[in-house]
């Protein structure tokens, strides 16, 4: 699992085919044909129809789905279970680190699982649910040492995961506040919504309530080792009592930009984005509060009309740090991202000094290459997968995959969630008595990882690299459409970044080109098995028809070995499909999508088409190629 501070590490980590080549040797050392002998017809008939289903029409499949989702048994067998939901409550609130999962309960437990799955700790005890109300926000500190955790009523606290007895922090809420009163507070009886751990070090922390205020904590220890806090406004009115507009201080949504793999001079500034229904501001929280971008929502200009039919508000922001591809050796700059209901904007952002002064104050920050995408639905959250995936979840709960190039938002894929029943909370946005419906804390991504709290289970997901697609469709005996992907990988006529190929041909090419010959030695094993036999003759031709049309189109995209011709007409002599090789032969050549002949390859040509009395035709193939002087 990543880690926040650094999700940008390794960006985009193209897959190693040294784990396919092992999973693909694997999968067919055990494949053998079937037995012939004391084969009942029911049998038989089973076989033929398992044949024929391995080489469906590749149109009529839909295998290449973006993620695999797997159930994390061993923590949906705690925190489903009967036992645990009676003795801690209901899983209600989610967060990850790079070493952690963190799943907050309704009786006020905090269980931490490593990523073996397995329970290190329980923070909490019933009595923060009964004094504070249940846990509405969770948050790791960057070195997944501290977790910090919000309450209903306002309360918030910090535990060290290798000390869970106690917290280690405590920053109350208050009740009673004098109209006097400038000292920031969250009010009890305000939801904390969003929690942030700032820098790399634990002694700052933001928090946001449901009344609008946004609050930045500094902890320090006196000489005798006793922790304290320090506070102050970062946005809301100074006394949290007066609020002259409803929904002027709502909060939306806030993102902290991380520390990205290549050094920026705002990496000291602590830059923040936040977002209401009406502005997105990108201020720095250091070395002081400094307001840099301020841009208006222009579909929800006035108060009355930023509500949806349903009384909602949506909106949420989301950074990803600056990066350095090394494959391309290219920089791509740190990335905002935000949304208002269905429309989607990225905003690249570039730091310059003014009049030479390297001095923080004197940085200019430019907000660069505006780039748009309209959902067919409302938006309720946001997440970068990696540097170049941002996924959209819908209010249908549907995941909407966008990859983003130099001209343009890309719909790479959408995955329906439905069937997971994905949590949710509902929250109300400073007492104006408008409801949101909050993912936040049930639905998390993180370096191509992705992580869901459901209604009845706990998926893990993880995007599909080629190799994962490749061999899908190989361990479903899908060898048509595995040559089919594999060539269409190999010229780059697929979703790169969503699957993780290199956009480098050479190096593409290099990745994909051995696994093609491979399928092709596989697919023949399999295809001209004992059941390519007993099929009917007039299934084993459109078989044979459709997978040679494939191979031949395979063997065209890469510069295979002469000999693989040789090995593709044998298997046609030997089961009697000599014509449908040589048909297929022929319409590859006069298209000119087949090179050179082998020699062995060459003599059947010439005597099928001796023997056929169609000599004009042979003609016609061998001349354009100048095949009459190879091996002759």
């Amino acid at each position: 699992m990543p880690s926040k501070e650094s999700p940008s590490s390794s960006p985009i980590v193209y897959t190693s085919d040294v784990g396919f080549t092992t999973r693909f040797r694997s999968r067919f050392s055990s494949l053998h044909p079937l037995p012939t002998t004391n084969s009942s017809p029911t049998a038989v008939d089973k076989k033929n129809a398992a044949l024929e289903s391995s080489f469906t029409d590749s149109s009529k499949l839909n295998l290449n789905n973006a993620v695999t989702w797997t159930k994390m048994k061993d923590v949906c067998n705690d925190i489903y279970s009967r036992n645990c939901q009676i003795s801690q409550g209901e899983a209600i609130c989610l967060t990850i680190s790079d070493k952690y999962i963190a799943i907050a309960t309704s009786k006020g437990f905090i269980l931490i699982y490593n990523d073996a799955q397995k329970l290190l700790c329980k923070i909490g005890s019933r009595k923060e649910t009964t004094d504070y109300g249940i846990i509405t926000s969770l948050e790791f500190s960057p070195d997944s040492e501290m977790i910090a955790a919000g309450y209903q009523r306002g309360h918030i606290s910090l535990w060290k995961i290798g000390r869970p007895e106690n917290p280690s922090i405590d920053i109350p809420s208050v009740t009673n506040v004098k109209p006097a009163d400038q000292k920031p507070i969250h009010l009890s009886g305000n939801s904390i919504t969003g929690l942030c751990f700032v820098g790399i070090k634990n002694t700052e922390l933001i928090s946001t309530d449901e009344s609008g205020t946004m609050i930045i904590h500094r902890f320090s220890h006196t000489l005798f080792r006793i922790p304290y806090s320090h506070s102050d406004y970062l946005m809301g009115p100074n006394n949290p009592f007066h609020i002259s507009k409803r929904t002027q201080h709502i909060i939306l949504g806030f993102s902290l930009l991380p520390l990205g793999s290549y050094p920026q001079k705002t990496d000291n500034m602590r830059i923040l984005a936040i977002i209401t229904p009406h502005t997105l501001i990108v201020v720095s929280v250091a070395p002081r509060l400094r307001n840099y971008l301020r841009i208006r929502n222009p579909h929800r200009p006035e108060d009355e009309n930023i509500r949806n039919d349903n009384n909602q508000i949506f909106g949420s922001v989301s950074w990803y740090p600056a990066t350095i591809k090394k494959s391309e050796n290219k920089y791509y700059p740190p990335i905002l991202a935000y949304y208002w209901n269905n429309t989607l904007t990225i905003l690249e952002m570039y730091s310059d000094d003014l009049e030479g002064n390297a001095d923080t104050d004197s940085l200019l920050l430019r907000f660069e290459n505006k780039k748009v995408w309209v959902c067919s639905e409302q938006i309720v959250h946001i997440e970068w997968v990696n540097s170049d995936i941002l996924v959209c979840l819908t209010i249908s709960q549907r995941l909407f995959f966008l990859g983003r190039d130099s001209k343009r938002i890309a719909l790479l894929s959408v995955v329906d969630l439905t069937s997971k029943h994905i949590k949710n909370s509902k929250r109300y946005l400073n007492m104006a008595g408008i409801q949101n419906i909050d993912y936040q804390n049930t639905f998390k991504a993180i370096k191509s990882n992705m992580f869901i709290l459901g209604r009845n289970s706990f998926y893990f997901g993880v995007l599909n690299t080629w190799a994962d697609i490749l061999f899908g469709q190989i361990k479903d005996g899908h060898y048509i459409e595995a040559l089919e992907t594999a060539s269409k990988q190999y010229k780059g006529d697929c979703n790169m970044d969503l699957i993780r190929l290199p956009r480098d041909d050479e190096l593409r090419h290099q990745i994909i080109s051995k696994h093609i010959s491979q399928i092709l030695d596989a697919s023949l094993n399999f295809l001209f098995s004992d059941d390519m036999t007993r099929l009917p003759e007039e299934n084993k031709k459109s078989i044979a028809s459709r997978f040679i049309d494939s191979a031949l189109a395979a063997c065209s995209t890469i510069e295979v070995k002469p000999e693989i011709y040789d090995t593709l007409l044998e298997k046609y002599i030997f089961t009697d499909l000599e014509d449908v090789f040589f048909n297929s032969l022929e319409s590859s050549i006069l298209n000119g999508q087949t090179g050179n002949l082998p020699p062995f390859t060459l003599k059947h040509l010439f005597q099928y088409y001796i023997s056929t009395n169609r000599a004009d035709t042979l003609e016609e193939i061998l001349l354009p190629y100048g095949y009459l002087t190879i091996g002759c």
